[in-house]
């Protein structure tokens, strides 16, 4: 028969008190208690729970998309800053303004790659990479493609870069 093969519907999805009986479900009310209430089986509450669990779960995955997208617009608009910061400081060869822009950069980008470490459960092996080996072009055109681009640079990397730029401001100051 053709309507053997058709699935069952829920009785719990088609009952006008499904809200109600959703939230006992979620507030752990016993099956029975329920069943005692509505004119529904403890079987049908207990094949009903499954669907209430899985709308939770997609409901905190959406909101988990959602927040991951809320930061990382927040990420975007501050690293968006610290470039122009950054931009001026260097039209003006004001050193030590563009010494603490590339440090906000550096500090956003450490925020991003442990976001997205945790996201991806990834364990991020710094020391896999060998950027001191570049030569100085390579490095400029690497930062040239992190601040414009969105390109991911090795931490470690960076902070050399800046520590690099400490020495070169410190030399500066007493000089």
């Amino acid at each position: 028969m053709i309507g053997d093969s058709l699935p069952r519907l829920c009785s719990v999805c088609l009952h006008p008190d499904r809200s109600e009986i959703d939230r006992q479900l979620v507030t752990g009310t016993a099956l029975r208690k329920i069943a005692e209430q509505v004119p529904l089986s403890v079987t049908a509450l207990f094949r009903h729970k499954a669907h209430v669990e899985s709308r939770i779960v997609q409901a905190r995955q959406a909101d988990e998309i959602a927040a991951g997208r809320s930061l990382a617009s927040r990420l975007d608009e501050l690293a968006s800053i610290a470039r122009r910061q950054l931009q001026r400081a260097e039209q003006g060869n004001d050193v030590r303004t563009a010494l603490l822009a590339l440090r906000e950069l550096t500090r956003l980008l450490e925020v991003e790659t442990r976001a997205e470490s945790q996201a991806a459960r990834v364990q991020i092996n710094v020391a896999a990479f060998d950027l001191n080996a570049l030569s100085d072009r390579d490095k400029s055109a690497l930062i040239e493609r992190l601040l414009n681009n969105g390109g991911r640079l090795p931490i470690a990397w960076v902070q050399g870069q800046i520590a690099e730029l400490d020495v070169s401001d410190a030399e500066a100051d007493q000089g």
